[in-house]
């Protein structure tokens, strides 16, 4: 996990973590079949441009061609699409390349909230 420098309101904070969930539960149940064994990675991160990038990799087997993670009957990656574009207003992207890369990017929701939660402990905002 790299989550340095990043502060999140407790309006982003909850749907991400959601969303780590989600994805870090995907990769155990699918992308290490057998007693074969891999990484996960997740990495989130402020851009240049004030864009917070957040990516769930893993280097197992690969989600399958035919599945549209951006139109997919499971559940899951339901609740992923639904909280990245609707509670977030942001994008997803998917990289099948030695593994499985997703690759989600939104805007801050800024400080309406309060308190806000700082990767690595909670903070102030």
């Amino acid at each position: 996990i790299d989550a340095r420098d990043i502060t999140l309101t407790i309006t982003d904070a909850i749907p991400v973590g959601l969303i780590i969930s989600e994805l870090v539960t995907n990769a155990f149940k699918h992308a290490f079949p057998g007693e074969q064994v891999g990484l996960i990675r997740i990495v989130i991160r402020k851009t240049g441009d004030g864009i917070i990038e957040l990516t769930a990799a893993d280097d197992g087997v690969g989600i399958s061609g035919e599945i549209d993670v951006n139109n997919t009957k499971t559940l899951g990656l339901q609740i992923v699409n639904n909280l990245v574009k609707i509670q977030l207003d942001g994008t997803i992207d998917v990289n099948r390349i030695k593994g499985t890369v997703f690759n989600i990017k939104f805007k801050q929701s800024g400080d309406r909230e309060s308190r806000s939660y700082q990767a690595g402990g909670m903070g102030r905002g």
